[in-house]
């Protein structure tokens, strides 16, 4: 009892580990099948189903090509034998067993006549598998068991197969060393319908047997061949539609991940946007403080003198002196509000937004920038027109301010990737990897705008070989013809 009940025991464990092995191939497998691309996953489906249904097809042909050519093999060979072999075996038909003369005409006909070269051995069976005749003699007499074919022809039925000679009855045939058939057919009484007896010829397969070969190899290759035209064209058309699912996916991929870096650009821009506020804030209060409220603090103080010591200036000298101070701070005022406000630009196409940009900057500084204008989109949207202007803006006043002005240009030309514009000087250049992180709050803010439309904002510079901007900004519009030098 303890001995079944660790049996029991042994068993259960051996099934739990066996359980958790196909568990481990199932998750493994559903693991690897899902990194299959579309048409990996198809030919292994494809050649699962395919493949065992060709092997059954190609048996089942194969197979009914053997048993078409033995039918058509042993059809003629059988009347042809049993012209001969009837008459000799009518004695049967009143005995059950062959008489001596009987069995000598038998012999003498299979050794004179040219049955000899087609026949190999012959036995005449009688009821219950008794051999009544044999080729070889020894076997006369003896009793086997009935095998199905002997059963078929004892029903009237001709049949045979290419046989493997290992039933205990084929001992003599053994030694040709060759292929042979055999042919069972049955021996009527002549002029009825009587079976007397069961012949059987043992006939030479050689030639049968290749034929039987060649008829096999064709078949196979056919449906072979077939399946393979099938497989590829089928794996042809789900390759195809693969290959175009999985570049929309790479595509998709590519934009989500834009998309990701956009929007982190976009957060990012959004929360630097007060930082750039509040510097833009002090920017503007250091300028009003260090260039219209010093020279309206001039003014209040002409004004004191004038009031204070009436007999140093006489009455027009104080008050003009005092005119031109509040002149020139009015001025820096309007340089200030021109510098701040942003032009009307509705009207304007993309190119002469620039134009106008350089111009206000020309009006102000007084220095010459080459402008190069080559294929411009002939409408634009309002933010990218914006952009456009103050990026020309602040890269001119940045060549004023640390170049110098000297060789000031700006290049405008469109590509199929959107708005490409330089702004470039020959100024003493800096090096921009060192400063990039902290840059001045101009370049910083325009490469903000420029990353909230998708675009991108380069900058090459080295000390002593000048500066260069490179904004790219990506547009949808069609594009005109211009392309001049000013």
């Amino acid at each position: 009892m303890v001995s079944t009940f660790r049996a029991m025991a042994f068993t259960r464990r051996k099934f739990a580990g066996f359980r958790d092995l196909l568990a481990s191939i199932a998750s493994w497998f559903q693991w690897r099948w899902h990194r299959f691309a579309l048409d990996q996953r198809f030919l292994i489906c494809a050649t699962s189903v395919l493949l065992p249904a060709m092997l059954l097809a190609g048996h089942w042909a194969s197979q009914l090509i053997r048993d078409g050519v033995v039918r058509n093999s042993i059809q003629p060979a059988a009347l042809y034998l049993e012209n001969f072999v009837e008459p000799s075996l009518q004695g049967l038909a009143s005995t059950d067993t062959l008489s001596a003369a009987d069995a000598a005409r038998l012999t003498s006909i299979l050794r004179d006549t040219s049955l000899a070269r087609v026949v190999a051995s012959i036995k005449v069976w009688g009821r219950e598998g008794k051999v009544l005749y044999a080729s070889r003699a020894n076997l006369v007499g003896r009793q086997f068991p009935v095998g199905p074919k002997q059963h078929a022809a004892w029903r009237g039925h001709i049949s045979g197969d290419v046989t493997n000679l290992a039933d205990d009855e084929n001992i003599g045939e053994r030694d040709f060393k060759r292929p042979l058939i055999e042919i069972y057919f049955p021996v009527r009484q002549r002029g009825t319908d009587r079976i007397i007896a069961v012949a059987e010829f043992y006939q030479d397969a050689t030639e049968l047997t290749y034929e039987l070969a060649v008829a096999r190899w064709t078949a196979w290759a056919s449906i072979m061949g077939l399946t393979g035209v099938l497989l590829s064209a089928l794996y042809g058309i789900v390759r195809q539609g693969s290959r175009t699912i999985e570049a929309q996916r790479r595509s998709l991929e590519a934009r989500v991940h834009e998309l990701s870096e956009l929007k982190t650009d976009l957060r990012t821009a959004s929360l630097r946007a007060s930082e750039h506020n509040e510097l833009f804030l002090r920017r503007l209060s250091a300028d009003l403080h260090d260039g219209p409220a010093q020279l309206v603090s001039a003014a209040l103080l002409r004004l004191d003198d004038v009031g204070a010591e009436p007999a140093v200036y006489d009455d027009k000298a104080p008050r003009e002196a005092v005119r031109q101070v509040l002149t020139d701070a009015l001025k820096g005022l309007r340089d200030l509000a021109t510098g701040l406000s942003a032009p009307e630009l509705d009207s304007l196409t993309l190119a002469d937004a620039i134009r106008l940009a350089i111009k206000k900057h020309r009006e102000i500084t007084g220095t010459e920038i080459e402008l190069t204008v080559a294929k411009l989109p002939c409408e634009a949207p309002p933010a990218v027109k914006l952009c456009a202007y103050r990026f020309v803006q602040e890269g001119l006043n940045n060549a004023w301010r640390h170049a110098e002005a000297r060789g000031q240009s700006v290049r405008v030309f469109a590509d199929r990737r959107g708005l490409v514009i330089e702004v470039s000087d020959r100024g003493q250049g800096f090096e921009w990897q060192r400063v990039k992180h902290h840059g001045r709050l101009g370049v910083r803010g325009l490469g903000d705008r420029i990353r909230s439309l998708g675009g991108s904002l380069d900058i090459d510079s080295r000390a002593g070989y000048g500066t260069t901007l490179i904004a790219r900004i990506p547009i949808e519009s069609r594009t005109d013809a211009e392309a001049h030098t000013t």
